[in-house]
């Protein structure tokens, strides 16, 4: 198992990116996050790593410097399927309210050329707390967080590397200091 942190800033960073990160075990790999904005798109590429080798993405909730780069992952996708012949899916996962945000901001700002792949290659799946699901070639299982201001979720991932599968904690990624500075 392999975890990047792309960024870890928040909201107004100027030398950071915001807080996102890539999980790769084998040939699953699963985004958490997308930041705030075409970035992600570069922090990618840096890493070699193909939009089309990334199985899908799990949105904690709406702030901006979490959400705002999902519709680029979204047009990413969608040009390799409408361009490069690619066939593979790409899922979504959030809870309702964070899935309708990115789905709205995705209606509005892409066209027909990439929605058109929305319910058949480009899914976008509700998560509730509590539920076991597996994203990407992952098994996890998602939590409410809490959150007083906003709905909010994370998830555990069980990590089959280790002896005893120990759940993992990652809902507060923001505190970890990043591994890609801008250049």
């Amino acid at each position: 198992m392999q975890a990047t942190f792309l960024g870890t800033g928040c909201a107004m960073v100027l030398k950071r990116y915001n807080t996102c990160f890539l999980l790769e075990q084998g040939e699953n790999r699963l985004l958490v996050d997308a930041g705030g904005g075409n970035e992600i798109l570069v922090r990618l590429d840096k890493l070699h790593v193909p939009i089309t080798s990334i199985g899908g993405m799990f949105v904690t909730h709406s702030h901006s410097d979490h959400i705002l780069g999902t519709p680029w992952v979204i047009r990413a996708v969608g040009t390799a399927m409408a361009e490069q012949g690619y066939t593979g899916t790409f899922t979504v996962a959030a809870c309702a309210e964070t899935l309708a945000h990115v789905r709205t901001i995705c209606e509005m700002i892409l066209g027909k050329k990439m929605t058109k792949y929305f319910n058949k290659q480009i899914l976008f799946r509700e998560v509730t707390d509590g539920e076991q699901l597996n994203l990407a070639g992952f098994d996890i299982q998602a939590f409410d967080i809490g959150s007083k201001k906003m709905k909010q979720f994370g998830f555990r991932l069980a990590l089959p590397v280790l002896p005893y599968r120990t759940p993992v904690r990652l809902d507060s990624v923001s505190q970890i200091p990043s591994l890609l500075q801008r250049e």
